[in-house]
């Protein structure tokens, strides 16, 4: 008796697994991610924290994943959308930041989402999402945040164009703010000679 409840209840995912799956996230993985929700359930990806308090979402938007993106959005619990790591910084600051377009409206408009209250939210360097883009000069992204602030939710500034930096990973360098700049460090990226992304994790992670 009760083992057919007990097989709908997912087993609890290792500390292992749960370091996987925000590396799947943040390479855009969507297969393995997928496979993950369906053994543990969303609610082990949505509480799955990194040593920086960083989340799914973080890893997903600050490398432009909109498809990976798309198919959490649904799923995770509406506190995500304003979830803070240890720096302060929610997943449109990181989307901002690196100039992800498609990443910062999907965050902003989706049902689910606090909308334009998330522009409001500072990081622990004092920066918003639009001071995180205009500091990048991610133009695009700067413009379309500001004219949500000013034009409010039913219209959108005509110069917004698709943007071109879509699938670049987060390897930026902040100009302002330690907090930001060793933020972006941990998730820093890039391209080897065989096309493969590498990533570089600090030096010293004392």
């Amino acid at each position: 008796m009760g083992s057919t409840e007990n097989q709908n209840i997912p087993s609890k995912p290792a500390e292992e697994e749960l370091e996987d799956i925000l590396l799947s996230c943040r390479y855009g993985e969507l297969e393995e991610v997928q496979s993950f929700v369906s053994q543990y359930g969303i609610n082990a990806l949505a509480d799955a924290r990194d040593d920086r308090g960083c989340g799914c979402l973080h890893m997903v938007s600050g490398n432009g994943h909109i498809d990976l993106l798309n198919y959490l959005l649904p799923l995770l619990p509406p506190t995500q959308f304003s979830l803070q790591n240890s720096s302060g910084s929610t997943a449109l600051h990181w989307a901002s930041l690196n100039g992800h377009l498609p990443i910062v409206k999907a965050l902003i408009l989706h049902p689910s989402s606090p909308g334009d209250k998330l522009i409001d939210i500072k990081n622990s360097s004092g920066h918003t999402a639009v001071g995180e883009a205009e500091m990048m000069e991610r133009n695009e992204v700067a413009v379309w945040l500001v004219g949500r602030m000013l034009l409010g939710d039913d219209k959108e500034p005509e110069a917004n164009k698709e943007d071109r930096d879509e699938k670049q990973p987060v390897g930026v360098e902040d100009k302002d703010g330690e907090d930001d700049e060793e933020e972006v460090e941990l998730y820093r990226m890039s391209l080897n000679d065989k096309g493969e992304v590498e990533v570089k994790e600090p030096e010293n992670k004392a």
